[in-house]
Order: C-alpha cells, then sequence, then structure tokens
C-alpha cells in the first residue's frame, strides 16, 4: 500500500481555495468518480490506495465530502489538482480577461526582443 508524506504542507491559496468552494457536493463526488475512473481504478482498488472502506469512497463520489484535509490527500492520490475537483470552469469572460492578459504580456516580450535586437 502506498504511503503518503503526513508532513506534506499545504499553501495558503490552498486553503482558501478549498474554503471557497465553487460546486455542488455531488459535483465534487462526479470529479473525484472521473478521476479515479481515468486512474483505471475500481472503487475498491480506490479504496485501497487511500486507506478507506469502499463505503467511504462510494459516499464520497455520492456527494457527501470530507473534510479539507482529506480533500487534499485525495486529490494527491488521484494525481490531480485540488483546484480540479472542487472550482467552476471559468465563465468565457473569465478565459477572455485570462487571454488579454498573456496577449500583453506577449506584446511586451516582443517589444523587449526588438529593443535588444536594434
Amino acid at each position: 500500500m502506498k504511503t503518503l508524506n503526513a508532513d506534506r504542507r499545504f499553501t495558503p491559496t490552498h486553503g482558501t481555495l478549498l474554503l471557497a468552494v465553487a460546486l455542488e457536493p455531488k459535483e465534487i463526488g462526479a470529479r473525484i468518480k472521473d478521476a479515479r475512473n481515468r486512474r483505471g481504478w475500481t472503487q475498491l482498488a480506490f479504496a485501497l490506495e487511500a486507506d478507506v472502506s469502499p463505503s467511504t469512497v462510494q459516499r464520497w463520489e455520492s456527494g457527501q465530502l470530507p473534510p479539507v484535509r482529506e480533500l487534499m490527500r485525495i486529490a494527491e492520490l488521484l494525481e490531480v489538482e485540488p483546484e480540479q475537483l472542487v472550482e467552476a470552469p471559468p465563465t468565457g469572460e473569465d478565459q477572455l480577461g485570462l487571454l488579454r492578459e498573456e496577449v500583453g504580456e506577449l506584446r511586451e516580450m516582443v517589444a523587449q526582443l526588438l529593443q535588444r535586437s536594434a
């Protein structure tokens, strides 16, 4: 059985993020199930990896969420970022804003490169 580093430090960002969960518990449970399936694990195999009972995995996937620390551990076991489990996908407006920021940064980089080559 795989053991995790119990002394792992979580960043304040993760704590803030997980406290501001943007999704319904059932949606988070569905994401846990999807991540488990992507790993090719049955509920039993995941339960063994997580050192919990299969009924615990079933409860998580039905939307009865564990405490935040346990949710972080679940994400680590499933090899996904915690944000993938709990954040709503960005809206089109959010994505457009991020794209504009990236375009601005690229323009600055190109301008700097042109100045250096001149």
